[in-house]
């Protein structure tokens, strides 16, 4: 149960990170902005969107939204999601039959 909590906890945070660099137009870079025009702060999220190439840093502070690269992950984090699920099904038909 705490593991979906923070899931959805962690996923919402994603979430507001990505529509507060759409809403601030930061989605290139020449459009990057600074954390505090953005309103947020360098959360462990945030930090994980970077690591990941979604969020990127042109110059200190100033950062854009990779669109692209967004799209990528959200892709594979829906694949993972699809495959544990399969995985999921599998195991529960191997127990019940």
């Amino acid at each position: 149960m705490t593991t979906s909590f923070a899931a959805i906890i962690a996923s919402k945070k994603r979430r507001h990170i990505i529509r507060n660099f759409k809403k601030a137009g930061a989605i290139s870079p020449n459009e990057a902005k600074p954390l505090l025009d953005l309103d947020l702060a360098e959360s462990l999220i945030f930090k994980i969107q970077k690591m990941r190439g979604v969020v990127v840093e042109v110059k200190p502070n100033l950062f854009y939204l990779d669109e692209v690269r967004e799209k990528e992950v959200a892709r594979t984090r829906l694949l993972l999601v699809f495959l544990l699920m399969i995985i999921a099904v599998l195991l529960l038909l191997y127990v019940f039959i």
